[in-house]
């Protein structure tokens, strides 16, 4: 009996039938198919090697942002040098000494740090003894000494004892700044940032104002 499915008739060396006709045109093309798969992953490849190459060399080549160092503050007139004091996160002896004076009258007065320095121990701001260098970092002890001497504020029973022993001076200078609002709560030993001084300078200046320095 003769099959009438037209698979049955399809045999290996038989004559192409209407199945095997198409399988055979697909298995070419599926090897063809093959051989472009290769070459579009082989050109993929090398598009991202290409592509890898040259951002690597972008990045190589690419110009770098390049950071100036800040002007000496010694050479800057007083607004400039404020507003230096905004962009720092600590201060040093020097740097507060000389925003302190400005309490007293414009830096040209005193326009060497040596001078500043001088100043400073004439009012009585600044001791010998603290062995201090004006490349120090300024600490909130010792700047509320310098506010409390230039201004010349009250002193308290504390103040008087150290005075005279000569022990915690800074400690009570820098409770009786935290009392007169010239300074918030903090440690003598922390160090000053420029915002914390520019803010005790201004509270300063409103308080001479109210209470001028002798």
């Amino acid at each position: 009996m003769d099959c009438q499915l037209p698979i049955a008739d399809c045999q290996l060396g038989s004559k192409r039938s209407p199945v095997t006709a198409p399988f055979a045109v697909l298995s070419r093309r599926a090897t063809a198919w093959c051989g472009l798969s290769q070459l579009h992953k082989s050109a993929i490849g090398n598009w991202q090697l290409a592509i890898g190459v040259t951002l690597l060399a972008m990045g190589c080549t690419a110009p770098r942002r390049t950071l100036t160092a800040p002007a000496d503050p010694a050479v800057l007139d007083d607004a400039a040098f404020l507003h230096y004091l905004a962009s720092v996160p600590t201060v040093t002896v020097g740097e507060g000494g000389r925003g302190v004076l400005l309490l007293l009258g414009p830096t040209t007065d005193w326009p060497s740090v040596e001078e500043q320095t001088a100043k400073l121990r004439e009012a009585g701001a600044l001791k010998d003894d603290w062995g201090l260098k004006p490349d120090d970092t300024l600490d909130k002890g010792t700047l509320s000494y310098m506010l409390t001497a230039i201004l010349q504020t009250p002193p308290s029973v504390n103040e008087k004892l150290a005075t005279i022993t000569g022990l915690g001076d800074r400690r009570y200078a820098l409770k009786n700044c935290i009392d007169l609002g010239l300074l918030p709560y903090g440690l003598p030993h922390e160090a000053v940032t420029g915002g914390e001084l520019l803010t005790a300078l201004r509270k300063a200046e409103t308080m001479a104002l109210r209470n001028p320095v002798r």
